[in-house]
Formats: structure tokens, C-alpha cells, sequence
């Protein structure tokens, strides 16, 4: 065994998970979309621990543990109970191969609740993990050109654009996705990924989700907060105020002067959501955005940086 795979068989060891009637948390949302920040707020919480991306199925690792073979198993409605099944398996404490490290912050022994990010597929399937797994469902969403600006490869872009998911699309969506997906830049393709991910979930959203924006959490925290605390029945909020500044786990790839922005003021924030802008031009971005209405979303509009405000909380 390398020692990857020894620390591996050692995690059972570090944490006995026994759950109770306190619901999990699911964060659904993209990659580079703030979901590894939100994912540490919650974790302050006292019982929690969390379970960082259960369905990326880049490699063999999880695709060995969880029996699913790969991106498309996840879009397919004949897998439901595989998928429900093996993140069930993480919350009544069978599956522990991805639990925190002892020796990370809040690293608790004993837990009774689990925040899970799930980045990486499972749209079709959020409320039916929600209902079998316990679990109240956190929707996280970014301004599109941000996210694409950010993001290094599209494993899943194939898998997106494939006739099983294109079918769900109008006749000119599908057009569209076919022509930027064989000939689009990747700026643009990073952008067709974000369009159909986030309506392939909000197709499903019912009034029990709360849906937030990464850029409300960013400059207006309060009212994102108070939601959480009700949402999940938090019993510190203190705690995630006081994390709110600290920077995620993956500010390798951030800049320090981000890092630098978020402890600033809400003016400094307010532009740190606005950094985007610096590398596309003016009628680049508005190619993007059409995009984005063409796929009729409007949490985004125009070259607006920030959503609108039927999309914020209040």
C-alpha cells in the first residue's frame, strides 16, 4: 500500500459519525463558484464535519468506491438509487474515505451532521438526496464569466452537451450548445458549462432550498448568514462570522490581493466581485451574457457584475 492508501484505510479509525434528526447540509453548485468557502462556514457549526466533492469521478479513486463509473452514470435517471444510495452511506457512518483530517481546524472525533460540496454532477437527482439522505439543500451560484475565467479544464462538457441532456433544451439551445461546444473558445464553453449545470439544478429547485449568490455572501454577508442559521438550525453563528475573512482551503489559486479584499470593507469586496471585468473586453462580455440569456437564466443580466435583486436575500 502507497501512503495515500494507508492513510486512507486509517480514516474509519479517526471518526465515529452517529446521526440524529438535525438535517445535513448539501451544497450544490460549480466549481470556482466560493462552494469550498461556504463548505468551511458551515463546518464551524458544533457535530458537523464535511465530505468534499463525494461525486468528482475524474479518476478511479471514487469511481471504485462509489460503483459509479463515471460522469455520464450521473446523468442518467436509471442511476438514482446508486447515487442516493452511496452518499446515504456517508451520512448514517458507513463511508468515511473522504472525512476531514484529524489534523485540520475543526476536526471533530465525534460528529452528528455532515456538510457535503457537490460540485461535480447529481442536478437531476438534488431533491431525491435530499429527502433519502436527511438533508436540506443549499444552492450556491456565481457570475458566469467569473466562474469560466477561473476554471482550468471542463471534465464534464462532453458529458453536458450529449443527447440525453441536450434533448431537455429547446431546438435553438441545442443548436447553440453543438455549435460552441465543436467550435467555441474556451472562454465561451466554460460559459455554455455553467449554463446548462445550473438550469439542469434550478429545474428542479423547490420552495425548500435556499439559493444564494456568491457575490451577495461576498459584499453582504448578514442576510445570507441569518438564512443559513435557519435553514440548517445553526446553534453559533458567532463562529461563521468569524471565519468569514479567513481565506478557503484552495487559495493556492487565488491572488493575494484577493485574499487582501475580502478583510477589507464592503466597498473592497464589492470590487473583488468586479475583478473579472479586467480580463475580458466590454463586447466580449456581452457575447457571454447573450449566451447566458439564450439559455434563460436571468440571475445574471446584461454586464452586470452583481445578481438581481430578485435572486438576493433579504
Amino acid at each position: 500500500m502507497d501512503k495515500r492508501e494507508i492513510l486512507q484505510a486509517l480514516r474509519p479509525y479517526t471518526n465515529c459519525h452517529r446521526p440524529t434528526e438535525k438535517p445535513n447540509a448539501f451544497i450544490f453548485s460549480m466549481p470556482r463558484s466560493g462552494s469550498t468557502w461556504l463548505q468551511e462556514l458551515i463546518w464551524t457549526q458544533p457535530g458537523f464535519k464535511y465530505c468534499n466533492e463525494p461525486l468528482n469521478l475524474k479518476g478511479n479513486f471514487l469511481q471504485k468506491r462509489s460503483a459509479i463509473s463515471g460522469f455520464e452514470e450521473l446523468y442518467r435517471p436509471s442511476s438514482r438509487d446508486k447515487v442516493v444510495d452511496y452518499l446515504r452511506l456517508f451520512c448514517i457512518g458507513k463511508h468515511h474515505f473522504l472525512d476531514p483530517s484529524p489534523l485540520k481546524k475543526y476536526y471533530r472525533p465525534i460528529t452528528n451532521r455532515i456538510v457535503f460540496k457537490i460540485i461535480h454532477g447529481g442536478e437531476i437527482f438534488i431533491n431525491d438526496i435530499a429527502e433519502k439522505c436527511n438533508g436540506k439543500v443549499i444552492f450556491l451560484i456565481r457570475h458566469p464569466i467569473a466562474v469560466s475565467l477561473s476554471r482550468k479544464v471542463l471534465p464534464r462538457l462532453n458529458v453536458l452537451c450529449s443527447a440525453q441532456i441536450l434533448q431537455q433544451f429547446s431546438p435553438s439551445q441545442q443548436q447553440l450548445a453543438r455549435k460552441i461546444q465543436a467550435e467555441g473558445t474556451f472562454l465561451e464553453k466554460g460559459v455554455l458549462s455553467w449554463c446548462i449545470q445550473n438550469q439542469l439544478a434550478l429545474w428542479q429547485r423547490n420552495p425548500d432550498w435556499l439559493v444564494i449568490t456568491y457575490e451577495q455572501l461576498t459584499v453582504e454577508p448578514k442576510p445570507i448568514i441569518d438564512a443559513l442559521v435557519e435553514q440548517l438550525g445553526l446553534s453559533h453563528p458567532e463562529r461563521i462570522w468569524q471565519q468569514l475573512n479567513i481565506p478557503s482551503a484552495v487559495t493556492v489559486q487565488s491572488e493575494q490581493k484577493a485574499v487582501e479584499m475580502m478583510a477589507g470593507e464592503q466597498q473592497q469586496r464589492r470590487l473583488l466581485i468586479e475583478r473579472w471585468r479586467e480580463k475580458v473586453l466590454p463586447e466580449e462580455a456581452s457575447h457571454l451574457m447573450q449566451i447566458v440569456a439564450d439559455f434563460e437564466l436571468d440571475v445574471y443580466t446584461d454586464n452586470n457584475s452583481y445578481p438581481e435583486p430578485s435572486w438576493l436575500l433579504s
